[in-house]
């Protein structure tokens, strides 16, 4: 973990800095992996890195995967919470492309699973209070329990399939 670095010092294909720690340390300590966990994004919540943050958390996953030897090592991704601050230049435009990206990431790849953070409490404008990690580990360890160890409990959080405009001022969700 790095607070605050953004995905490019994770990622092979660009810097690649921490990836390359982080394959250290699995290395020794003997190179098997259950799965990934991943809860990054802020850092790249700007409205040039977002645009191509699906793409490049690809790459990071299937060169993960590649170098674990496991071609459907599970992911478990936690989605960027929701950000309030104006004075420091952060948009919700740049975190919402973000937060799509890893919504899509999910979709796309049967092997990667979603938690949602949108609704946990914030200590200030963009951090997690301490109540909302402990959500927010609650969901991970569900989609842990489910989708890792085949286990019977809730995990999976609904997803937005379609949003319908039904008058003027009153949209339908379907999921």
């Amino acid at each position: 973990a790095w607070g605050a670095a953004p995905l490019s010092r994770w990622n092979p294909e660009e810097e690649g800095d921490l990836y390359g720690n982080m394959m250290e340390m699995i290395r020794a300590c003997g190179g098997r992996v259950r799965g990934l966990l991943w809860y990054q994004g802020c850092a790249d919540a700007n409205d040039a890195l977002s645009a191509t943050y699906g793409q490049r958390f690809a790459a990071l996953v299937r060169r993960f995967r590649a170098d674990v030897g496991d071609a459907a090592c599970p992911v478990l991704t936690v989605q960027l919470n929701r950000c309030t601050d104006r004075v420091m230049g952060l948009t919700d435009r740049g975190w919402g492309a973000v937060r799509e990206a890893q919504r899509q990431a999910a979709r796309r790849d049967p092997a990667v699973y979603l938690a949602p953070a949108q609704d946990v409490p914030l200590a200030d404008s963009f951090h997690n209070a301490a109540r909302g990690n402990l959500t927010i580990g609650e969901r991970v360890a569900n989609l842990a329990l489910r989708h890792i160890y085949a286990q019977p409990v809730p995990g999976d959080a609904p997803d937005l399939e379609a949003v319908e405009r039904q008058a003027p001022d009153r949209l339908a969700l379907v999921f």
